[in-house]
């Protein structure tokens, strides 16, 4: 009798030890998830400057917004190569995912200063 019972454990335990298996496939219930979106926003001759350092992580879509207050300027985002003007008083926005680590640096064509340094990491 006792081989019996001992024998009646033995699917069970199989049964209970199956269901604690961590080595199920579970990369198909996994999605990338969309790159993170960070706003930077710069006012010229406010709150910008080259000591303006913005950390951001690789693969993140950037929306800066550039307002120049006094007069019309050019504002470049180096590394990604854009360009945008801004009229006095009003705002420009650049939208762009920053695929590369590194400094970026975004500068004005007017003054040729540099307004704020996207830091890719």
């Amino acid at each position: 009798m006792r081989t019996l019972r001992s024998l009646a454990i033995i699917p069970v335990a199989a049964l209970l030890l199956g269901a604690c298996d961590d080595s199920s496939d579970k990369s198909s219930d996994t999605t990338v998830p969309a790159p993170a979106t960070v706003q930077i926003d710069v006012t010229i001759g406010v709150d910008s400057g080259p000591d303006r350092i913005e950390t951001v992580a690789v693969g993140t879509e950037v929306t800066l917004t550039v307002t120049s207050p006094d007069a019309d300027d050019e504002v470049h985002v180096h590394t990604i190569d854009v360009e945008k003007e801004v009229a006095a008083g009003e705002t420009a926005s650049f939208t762009f995912v920053v695929d590369t680590v590194g400094e970026i640096e975004v500068e004005s064509h007017t003054t040729e200063e540099v307004l704020v340094v996207i830091d890719v990491v």
